[in-house]
């Protein structure tokens, strides 16, 4: 399979993060299917919203302008894929991480480059940072390679080294071309020998950031990177984070997103797949399902492809408001990304961001202000205590379904197969008369035994408590609810399990004996 594309000159990772978070909000517009389902919509428009229009309509030209538009002097890229690919065919290892660790990680990170022991306030501030991030239950940070110390004792239990601050003049000084589409083998690795030769034997540095949205004609010189890398740091993470599925075909630079992971997967045979998605904040936590529909095709998609490959998946969620007329970050928010995730079987979570940033307020620390903890703090923190205590116990298990009630949240996903779920048996509380639940149910087999089951049901409603009593296919079973504190198990109560709106419940479940 081939498909051919001009070069995109200027489109990549050294825009400016807010430029790349401000295109995730364009597909409200510009992408099939949202734009056609929102134009059916009977939404009446707002003002904030015809704003926020304007805003994202003005960065995707922005970036048409910097993709080089349809001049015929611009180089043409092909994007080839071999349709029988495996993972043995192209020789991938997967990440491999201990069976107690999950990876919970804010996409920002306390800055160093370059930071010596007389810098004492930066030293100070940096402590406070990384501090707040591990009682956050952070698991793992981006850091300056300066910091890889200040992170084990503050807590963080592994770290991803960004190499230098992600600006021109140290990319020059790097000899590393601005978008890796150029990069020989050779430049690739004097890169990777310079950025790992302080940390390369660090058993707490996971790996390195190497770039943040890659077009998929950057991938040639991007695989020489991670070439160099397992020559060099062999059993090191190259940090690529991928576009979401919203991006534009300029942006991707293939038919498809999924040739866009496909062509990723092949040309760089990676460790791990890794992408972010803000749609649930732009649907205001299903307020306006059509909204969030990439945030669901992104996940299907990118399980897809990790699946047939055999590699860990990991998701980029908002943990801050962006559009102008979004309501700030709560519970509910937090939660729906974090459980979503899990359902659809990833295996490690990040949140753009943590501090203070540019125009948005409410960010969980506040680093300009002596590293204020705000109440998002507070949200945050239960909800990645539950990311990671679940994480770790579905390591155990292996993702074999995911499947939506109906109404679903957009048409065309899976239906419950009933393969172990008869029914939902839900109801909503005595003073809620009406209404379906729209509910995302992910099931899981034990690696061990196929007989040993957990299921994971998340209520998409943001407003509404859920209680269910589930039947299961082929009688009575043995179920068991899963702590999202300390995984400890509950038998099954006589009365059901509620769900706070955009929360999840996971249970195990075997046959009786």
């Amino acid at each position: 399979m081939m498909t051919n594309h001009k070069h995109p000159g200027d489109i990549g990772p050294s825009a400016p993060p807010a430029l790349f978070a401000a295109l995730c909000l364009a597909v409200l517009f510009l992408a099939s299917p949202v734009r056609p389902v929102l134009a059916q919509s009977e939404e009446p428009a707002e003002e904030g919203f015809v704003e926020s229009t304007k805003l994202v309509d003005d960065i995707v030209e922005q970036l048409g302008a910097r993709s080089g538009g349809d001049d015929d002097d611009e180089e043409e890229f092909r994007c080839e894929l071999d349709p029988n690919a495996t993972a043995e065919s192209l020789r991938l290892t997967p990440l491999q991480l201990p069976d107690d660790f999950f990876p919970i990680y804010s996409w920002d990170g306390p800055w160093g480059w370059g930071m010596t022991s007389e810098d004492t306030e930066l030293i100070e501030r940096n402590r406070k940072i990384l501090r707040a991030m591990a009682e956050c239950n952070m698991t793992m940070a981006h850091i300056p390679p300066e910091l890889v110390s200040m992170a084990r004792e503050a807590g963080i239990r592994k770290v991803l080294i960004s190499p230098y601050a992600d600006d021109e003049e140290q990319r020059v000084e790097m000899k590393l071309p601005r978008y890796a589409a150029g990069l020989s083998q050779k430049q690739a690795e004097f890169y990777v020998r310079e950025m790992s030769q302080s940390t390369a034997d660090d058993p707490d540095v996971l790996g390195y950031y190497i770039v943040d949205e890659p077009s998929a004609n950057a991938f040639e010189g991007l695989a020489n990177i991670a070439e160099a890398m397992r020559k060099i740091t062999p059993g090191k993470l190259a940090f690529i984070n991928l576009y979401p599925n919203y991006a534009p075909p300029e942006a991707l630079m293939t038919d498809s997103y999924e040739d866009y992971l496909e062509y990723y997967v092949q040309r760089l045979r990676p460790m791990f797949l890794s992408y972010d998605n803000y749609m649930i904040e732009c649907s205001e936590e299903m307020t306006v399902p059509p909204r969030a529909v990439p945030w669901w095709t992104n996940l299907l998609a990118t399980r897809k492809v990790a699946q047939k490959y055999g590699l860990p998946w990991w998701v980029i969620a908002s943990s801050i408001s962006q559009l102008p007329e979004s309501a700030p970050t709560g519970p509910s928010r937090l939660a729906m990304q974090a459980y979503t995730a899990l359902a659809a079987g990833a295996n490690g979570f990040g949140w753009f961001l943590f501090f203070h940033y540019l125009d948005w307020d409410e960010t969980p620390c506040d680093k300009r202000n002596h590293c204020r903890r705000s109440i998002q703090w507070g949200y945050m923190r239960a909800v990645n205590q539950q990311l990671k205590t679940l994480g770790v116990f579905l390591k155990k298990y292996r993702s074999s379904e995911v499947w939506f009630t109906r109404p679903a949240p957009v048409e065309g996903l899976p239906e419950n197969p009933k393969t172990l779920i008869a029914d939902l048996g839900y109801r909503f509380a005595d003073a809620v008369k009406d209404g379906q639940p729209m509910v995302m149910v992910g099931q899981f087999t034990a690696k061990d035994n196929d007989d040993k089951r957990a299921v994971m049901f998340v209520n998409l409603d943001r407003a509404r408590n859920l209680k269910i009593e589930p039947t299961f296919v082929g009688g009575n079973k043995i179920v068991r609810c899963v702590s999202p504190i300390d995984a400890s198990l509950s038998e099954e109560p006589r009365r059901g399990w509620w769900i706070l709106p955009g929360h999840g419940l996971l249970l195990t479940v075997e046959p009786q004996k």
